[in-house]
């Protein structure tokens, strides 16, 4: 190799590995879930805004007919957790078939449990409620959930363990930038 091409071949060089360095701080990239999952989504949006967690499943044998957040585990009932002066839920919606039966919401310490169920089957994919809620502040709104605090249950109303699925929880990805902020 001539000495005079170094520089343009270190140039392209660089810029590959810039080019793909930065390739997932632009592209929202879906999750490969490849055994039985609990969901809840990311929360994207601008700050001031209403924004949405969805709470789905895949791939779950026999499918789930209802799901409790928020049940009593190790250090007592815990729910949904999240940064209250980041996020604040204004409600719970159920999703495909799937009827909210109670919810409490606790903006002050940042906490919602919830219980949904579908009266006609369960299912294997899929949606099953929406948090919703307003974006109040920037940054990771640190959501947590534990699986000894959820419940889950097929279709005859027998339990889901604890170690037949895994927990995947969202937070804020730092790439929505909307009205200026992060």
């Amino acid at each position: 190799m001539k000495r005079r091409n170094l520089p343009a071949v270190l140039l392209a060089v660089l810029a590959a590995a810039v080019g793909t360095a930065l390739s997932g701080c632009f592209f929202v990239r879906a999750p490969t879930v490849g055994q039985a999952t609990l969901i809840f989504s990311d929360l994207t949006g601008p700050v001031g805004g209403e924004v949405e967690v969805t709470v789905g499943v895949a791939k779950i044998p026999g499918g789930v007919a209802g799901l409790a957040v928020g049940t009593a585990g190790p250090g007592g009932h815990q729910g949904f957790r999240y940064d209250p002066t980041r996020f604040q839920v204004t409600g719970i919606q159920g999703a495909n078939g799937f009827q909210v039966m109670a919810t409490s919401i606790d903006n002050i310490s940042g906490e919602v449990r919830f219980v949904v169920v579908n009266p006609t089957g369960g299912v294997d994919e899929g949606d099953m409620a929406v948090i919703v809620g307003t974006r109040v502040g920037p940054g990771d709104p640190g959501f947590a959930v534990s699986t000894a605090n959820l419940q889950l249950v097929n279709a005859a109303n027998a339990p889901i363990p604890e170690g037949a699925y895994i927990l995947s929880v969202g937070g804020a990805p730092l790439y929505y930038v909307g009205r200026g902020q992060r």
